[in-house]
């Protein structure tokens, strides 16, 4: 009797996987050991990028090049306290949170979704746009790194970190040059792309950011 096309294709995938292989195009999990935080960020990740229209791999891939999904991880380097330090699993910048959070609460339509303002309340009310300003003009870390602290909360810090990249992958439609602006800032990307490159005006490190990018795109689409 002649096989038909239904058990043919059963038989190739039992060769397959005695043969220890796989399946063509199915995307293989991170082959590192994940943290034991993955998970939760994962499911926090999930959430938020449900609600501002962001691919999961987006928002994964930023949080494993910027903390490898450690939320308490922080960075008060020189750099960094340019914008209030780098804080949580997507290191997020106080200057840009405390930002983020004014656009936020100045959207009705947001504010009116009970899990952001739940979550939003979170912030340190005296961080401020213009405190944080001030704060960093008198270079006074002490003071940056006591209203920071809310940002080490994983869930707080993926709201304000999502709703950034909603705004990157709104205008960008590319992970790479999401990952450059969010690195670098849109400006230094833009001016990149009037002259044909995107990537013409980064620096060291925002090359580096990219490179990175570009390899972990591919392993972060099984959570597509």
């Amino acid at each position: 009797m002649k096989p038909t096309p239904v058990l043919v294709g059963l038989a190739a995938l039992v060769v397959v996987m005695l043969a220890g292989g796989t399946m063509p195009n199915t995307p293989k999990k991170p082959a590192a050991k994940l943290p034991a935080e993955f998970d939760r960020v994962k499911m926090l990740a999930s959430k938020w990028c449900r609600k501002f229209s962001v691919p999961l791999p987006l928002a994964l891939m930023i949080a494993q090049i910027e903390s490898s999904f450690r939320p308490g991880l922080f960075n008060v380097n020189e750099r960094a306290m340019k914008l209030g330090g780098a804080w949580g699993v997507v290191a997020m910048t106080l200057q840009t949170g405390a930002g983020k959070v004014a656009q936020i609460r100045g959207n009705a339509q947001l504010m009116a979704d009970p899990e952001i303002a739940v979550t939003l309340s979170r912030w340190n009310p005296g961080a401020t746009e213009a405190a944080v300003k001030s704060l960093i003009t008198a270079k006074n870390t002490a003071e940056l790194t006591r209203l920071a602290q809310p940002l080490l909360d994983p869930d707080l810090c993926l709201l304000l970190g999502v709703y950034m990249l909603s705004g990157l992958w709104y205008k960008y439609k590319d992970h790479l040059k999401v990952a450059a602006a969010y690195h670098s800032g849109s400006g230094t990307v833009d001016k990149g792309i009037a002259a044909g490159n995107f990537a013409a005006n980064l620096g060291p490190a925002g090359k580096e950011y990219v490179s990175r990018a570009t390899t972990l795109w591919p392993t972060f689409q099984v959570y597509a």
